[in-house]
């Protein structure tokens, strides 16, 4: 670190002094830190330094106050309508009865691979479901990542390093065979379900990938139906407690074409439902359908078809066999267009689940076969 001399004045004796300067680039852009004391350059520069060349930083970062940080970036993501306030107190509830009740004021830069397994071992201990560590795991590293990556080596929290979900017993991630577990077959499990409404958000689900939360809150304004090609608009979803929320990043906004036998569908479905009723699935009291409902309707089917879901993701399994289908019938060969049809901005997850899991060189033969069965229900 080279601290120049830079610019010279005369002290208050009359004597020939220098300030002291030191440049760093940042952002593309030439900065510089100047004092006429040495000393408070060299500290300043320090701290610099340490952010830009990510080293530990000889401060500490206490939990309380990356909480602090992130708390008002939330109120700000709420005022702007990018998350609503059900959201920002779920990740107060997680964060009180969780992170702070069992990490206290650790000092965040001290957090390595080790601490964090640590501190997953003693959620499942106290037999939280692994959904909602994950949630927890979550949280805390956004927690972390509102200032700490910029000033330590790296970002130590890395999901695959700790979750290793649907993969079997070698280690190997668990791949869907098709010719198991076919589009008829996914077919005859959501004709087997006894309510209508369900079938149908099923049916949603299963064709366009979207997700339970989306399916649920679908609206009226959602159906373009006006041109050759059909499609459902993806611009809300439902909350923990029912509220109707816009999706969290820009990528979930999305237009998504259906099959003409949906789009027939659900114009038969919509002319049995109140003119005045904006949302397409609520029940008998005006409110949105349970998920545990959906649940119980899915597990029903699969009992009486004496079935197992090969991937144990519950109703999100729908969402996952159609993108899996996607990239194995090669609709999809590019992982940022699957993301984009997802509604998910991470790309190197798609890439990794999907794209190199089941993807190949365009098949003609498989992806004609796509085209003329795209979800020709019965």
């Amino acid at each position: 670190m080279k601290i120049k001399p830079h610019k010279r004045h005369y002290n208050s004796f009359g004597k020939k002094r220098h300030s002291w300067r030191w440049g760093y680039i940042e952002n593309n852009k030439r900065l510089y830190i100047q004092d006429r004391n040495k000393s408070a350059v060299i500290e300043r520069a320090e701290k610099i330094a340490s952010r830009l060349n990510n080293v530990v930083c000889p401060y500490s970062l206490p939990l309380p106050d990356s909480w602090n940080l992130f708390e008002k970036k939330c109120r700000y993501n709420i005022t702007n309508g990018r998350m609503t306030i059900d959201n920002f107190n779920d990740y107060l509830s997680i964060y009180k009865n969780h992170i702070l009740k069992r990490l206290g004021s650790v000092d965040l830069k001290a957090i390595d691979r080790l601490f964090i397994e640590n501190f997953i071992q003693t959620l499942k201990d106290d037999k939280l479901k692994d959904d909602y560590v994950r949630r927890i795991f979550n949280l805390l590293k956004n927690i972390y990542g509102v200032h700490v990556p910029s000033r330590i080596k790296a970002n130590v929290f890395i999901s695959n390093h700790f979750f290793e979900k649907h993969k079997n017993g070698n280690g190997k991630k668990t791949k869907i065979n098709f010719d198991v577990w076919s589009f008829d077959r996914i077919q005859q499990i959501i004709q087997s379900m006894t309510i209508a409404m369900i079938r149908l958000m099923f049916r949603i689900m299963a064709e366009i990938a979207c997700r339970p939360s989306e399916a649920r809150a679908i609206s009226r304004s959602n159906l373009k139906f006006g041109s050759n090609t059909p499609y459902l608009e993806i611009t809300h979803s439902l909350s923990k407690t029912k509220k109707i929320k816009p999706p969290k990043t820009e990528n979930g906004y999305r237009e998504l074409e259906i099959g003409a036998s949906l789009k027939d569908e659900l114009v038969s479905y919509v002319n049995t439902l109140p003119k005045d009723q904006e949302y397409l699935f609520l029940n008998s009291k005006g409110n949105f359908i349970d998920l545990s409902l959906m649940t119980d309707q899915l597990n029903q089917a699969l009992q009486s078809l004496n079935l197992t879901l090969p991937v144990d993701r519950k109703c999100y399994f729908f969402r996952h066999w159609t993108c899996s289908y996607w990239a194995w019938t090669s609709k999809y060969n590019n992982p940022k267009d699957l993301a984009d049809a997802m509604g998910d901005k991470d790309i190197n997850f798609i890439n990794e689940n999907y794209i190199k899991l089941y993807g190949r060189k365009p098949d003609s033969h498989k992806y004609s076969e796509y085209q003329s069965k795209h979800f020709n229900w019965k």
